[in-house]
């Protein structure tokens, strides 16, 4: 791969547990990532380098993977677009992703059975957009701060039981938190 550091969008595949050493990380113009049917993926690649310049991250239908990253040094992310969909093993989002705060416009959480909790930074995002949420079974709320997402103007909430009845317009018990976002939809 170190003969394709100009590469701009990568599709992976693998059924490896982890990524090449030597691999993804010294792509360093890369914008778009898709990390998609990685069933024994277990990890991120170690060098991070390549996070820096990416706009778009993608994860979907990864069962063994866990986004938790020891080695991460802070690194100031750029992402616009993040997805995961699939990633069984996601309790709750990774403390990396916080580098993205002021860059991230659009974050998609789809299929994901044991996310229980958004973090609190979450509300930090200044930037976010659009915010979908499908499927998540075990989420019970959102954040407390969710006023502090000014730019927020679009919430979709699909299959999340809890999150429904809570956030319903006017007569959920949260649904102050989210009153300020012109476009919120709970889709069937």
């Amino acid at each position: 791969m170190r003969k394709l550091i100009s590469l701009r969008y990568l599709d992976f595949t693998t059924k490896q547990s982890s990524f090449p050493d030597n691999g993804v990380g010294c792509l360093t113009s890369l914008r778009n990532l898709s990390i998609f049917e990685c069933s024994y993926l277990t990890c991120l690649p170690r060098d991070t380098s390549y996070l820096a310049s990416l706009r778009t991250l993608m994860i979907g239908n990864c069962k063994q993977l866990d986004l938790v990253m020891e080695n991460y040094q802070g690194i100031p992310l750029r992402f616009q677009k993040l997805g995961i969909r699939k990633v069984p093993r996601m309790a709750t989002l990774p403390e990396w992703f916080q580098g993205a705060t002021n860059t991230l416009q659009v974050l998609v959480i789809r299929d994901c059975e044991n996310l229980e909790s958004l973090p609190g930074w979450l509300t930090s995002f200044t930037s976010l957009r659009r915010l979908v949420l499908t499927s998540c079974p075990k989420l019970l709320s959102l954040p407390d701060e969710m006023h502090r997402l000014t730019a927020l103007t679009e919430v979709r909430i699909r299959n999340c039981p809890d999150l429904e009845r809570r956030y319903q317009r006017d007569t959920g018990e949260d649904w102050p938190k989210i009153s300020h976002v012109p476009n919120v939809y709970f889709l069937d």
